[in-house]
């Protein structure tokens, strides 16, 4: 069984890895998504001493029905609509642009340095329910030989977007 699940995290790792497509379709453009990309980075790394390395285009790891099962146990107000918008538009990468506010990454295209003392960092793009007052996001990271692959999910207060909670997938390492 412990193989099986080295098994399984290996294929997520692989499937949700940072590949500097340097075509994707289109450019990810929402400016919702980029006010949430901001809250994360800031709220999971603004303190940390490690060089967050960002993959160049969204990306996400498939969630099986167990995974979303467990997920909608985990986060009871997380609407089916919500995690069905996150899979739509998921389905092809989309190359990011810098994020506002946020000065402490490097996107790994432009990365020249080596990798110790670093965290990869992929992002997908923003699933949100029609009324857009609550949204879904998937990451991994990656540190050394170890990482995980994380959903938050985010919901609106009046205009303000807040992070509710994070739920951790998959851990690798």
């Amino acid at each position: 069984m412990k193989y099986l699940h080295i098994l399984i995290c290996i294929v997520l790792f692989f499937l949700f890895s940072c590949d500097n497509d340097e075509n994707p379709t289109q450019y990810n453009n929402d400016p919702d998504d980029y006010q949430l990309y901001q809250m994360l980075l800031i709220d999971r790394y603004s303190e940390t001493n490690s060089h967050i390395i960002l993959c160049d285009t969204t990306g996400y790891f498939s969630l099986d029905s167990i995974h979303i099962s467990n997920l909608k146990k985990h986060i009871v107000d997380l609407l089916d609509e919500t995690i069905d918008n996150y899979f739509t538009v998921n389905v092809n990468r989309k190359k990011l642009k810098n994020i506002p506010g946020v000065e402490f990454y490097t996107f790994k295209s432009n990365y020249q340095g080596g990798y110790e003392n670093t965290i990869e960092f992929g992002l997908s793009d923003v699933g949100y329910n029609s009324a857009k007052t609550q949204a879904m996001i998937s990451f991994t990271e990656r540190y050394g030989f170890g990482g995980a692959g994380i959903i938050v999910f985010f919901e609106k207060e009046g205009s303000d977007w807040i992070i509710s909670d994070y739920y951790k997938v998959i851990i690798y390492g």
